[in-house]
């Protein structure tokens, strides 16, 4: 947020003169109108400047609030308690297909039924059985954020619901093309994978 200029905050006005009006009603009554006008004029100046403050504090409030939005929509933590086992990668030799295929993701190990968690809050776009991926969750964070939960053994949300990061919504399982238990893992950003591990924060962030 840019900050407001300091001659801005003094609201200062201008203009031609005009025809009789109040303040010269004022000036004609000697000094105590004299006084009075300069009052008036400090009450103006007040108000005028009260109003550039009210607007600066809005726009503040806007921008902490997108700001929010944006944290709460960011998958900062990992979705599930486990081992990396495969990173992503541009090209990785499948286990089971025994070729080299890009890995748009990261595996994680963890015992079966194991909890996965939101990693950010989001809207639930898909849940379907996907060749190779098995049992999967898409959900879609807003801002271009999209991320995919694959091989679950048990899936706890449903299309359409939306959820909070940190809520629980399927288990860790072993579906699809798979050789164990484990949470494949993706983040998409505006249409293209990116290693989920650079969003993946030390702590966990409280909405």
């Amino acid at each position: 947020l840019t900050p407001t200029d300091t001659t801005v905050q003094q609201a200062g006005i201008g203009g031609p003169a005009g025809t009789w009006s109040e303040r010269d009603s004022l000036k004609g009554l000697g000094p105590n109108g004299q006084q009075a006008l300069a009052a008036r004029l400090d009450v103006d100046a007040l108000a005028r400047r009260a109003n550039i403050l009210v607007r600066s504090l809005n726009e503040a409030y806007d921008s902490l609030s997108r700001q929010r939005e944006r944290l709460a929509a960011t998958p900062s933590i990992m979705p599930t308690k486990g081992w990396l086992t495969s990173a992503f990668a541009r090209e990785r030799y499948h286990p089971i297909l025994h070729l080299a295929r890009p890995h748009e993701g990261i595996d994680v190990s963890a015992p079966m039924g194991a909890e996965i968690e939101a990693p950010a809050a989001g809207v639930v776009t898909d849940v379907k059985w996907e060749e190779g991926y098995g049992n999967m969750i898409t959900m879609d964070h807003g801002f271009g954020l999209v991320t995919r939960f694959a091989h679950c053994s048990k899936i706890l949300v449903v299309r359409g619901q939306r959820v909070k990061r940190g809520q629980k919504i399927a288990l860790v399982g072993s579906t699809g093309l798979s050789t164990g238990p484990h949470l494949h893992y993706e983040v998409w950003v505006n249409g293209k994978p990116v290693d989920p591990m650079k969003y993946v924060m030390p702590d966990a962030i409280v909405d």
